[in-house]
């Protein structure tokens, strides 16, 4: 029995099968992770489909809204350059107003983001918890009597 352990696996033998074993498992478990995060997003994908189009409202006003934020500095750096620093009085009127109309904007597009996200929001939480509560009052009764 000198190099083997038991009937007709070397000791070496032994060591790659477990080590084979081993790495079947991490394979296996990583691909059971990775199909357990795909089936949870295509859960979520699911509940949300039906606001796909308030999903793109929020989104193209958060974009338009950052567009607009960029433009801020611009319009401000050209109202104190070219308007307070050289006296130019129909300058300051021009970039106050082009100012105002900025955060207008800003505000509206905010405004619509966040109506739409707030409804999506308030949605999902009243279909979720009406899914959770059809569910407990499917349970059995007994279910609740259990106190161990």
């Amino acid at each position: 029995m000198s190099g083997k352990l038991g009937g007709n696996y070397s000791a070496e033998g032994i060591k790659r099968l477990y080590a084979y074993e081993l790495t079947f498992n991490r394979r296996y478990m990583r691909l059971s992770i990775v199909n357990d995060n795909m089936n949870t997003v295509k859960r979520i994908l699911k509940l949300l489909k039906p606001y796909t189009r308030k999903i793109i409202i929020v989104v193209v006003c958060t974009i338009l809204s950052a567009a607009a934020r960029v433009v801020y500095p611009r319009i401000s750096q050209l109202l104190i350059d070219d308007g307070l620093i050289a006296l130019n009085l129909n300058t300051v009127v021009k970039y106050s107003i082009g100012l105002l109309l900025v955060v207008i904007i800003i505000q509206c597009f905010s405004a619509v983001e966040t109506k739409n996200r707030i409804y999506i929001n308030s949605m999902l939480s009243f279909i979720l918890s009406g899914k959770v509560l059809k569910k407990i009052f499917r349970l059995k009764l007994h279910y609740f009597n259990n106190t161990k």
